[in-house]
């Protein structure tokens, strides 16, 4: 179990993208002053596809990570050990929830990064 952790815990820096936010050292949200206020606004993501803040890539990891976990709920489900049926019932609805939830968040992550992502042609 100790190695299925640090295995999980590298997965999750790799995925997130320690690696980039080492050499680069970017922010962890970004601000820009609004012309017409005046008013600092915050932002979550960089408009380039190629570049991140550390707080994005930091919940896109944990998105990625929430997914792997409930794919791993929903194989913890078909084992023949468990003999109650209410904790069969349990991990399969949180390996479901998670996997559902992980999967949507992510899809709005990318339309936030990418306003034409999926988007109809005209």
């Amino acid at each position: 179990m100790a190695i299925f952790i640090a295995c999980f815990f590298l997965y999750f820096f790799v995925i997130s993208g320690a690696v980039y936010n080492y050499s680069e050292e970017p922010p962890f949200m970004g601000h820009t002053r609004d012309a017409r206020t005046g008013a600092v606004v915050p932002h979550v993501f960089m408009r380039r596809l190629n570049a991140q803040y550390s707080g994005e890539g930091l919940a896109a990891g944990m998105l990625f990570c929430a997914g792997g976990l409930g794919f791993i709920f929903l194989d913890m489900s078909q084992s023949q050990r468990l003999a109650n049926k209410n904790q069969r019932h349990l991990l399969t609805l949180s390996g479901l929830l998670l996997v559902l939830g992980a999967y949507s968040l992510i899809q709005l992550f990318i339309r936030s990064k990418i306003p034409s992502y999926l988007a109809q042609p005209l």
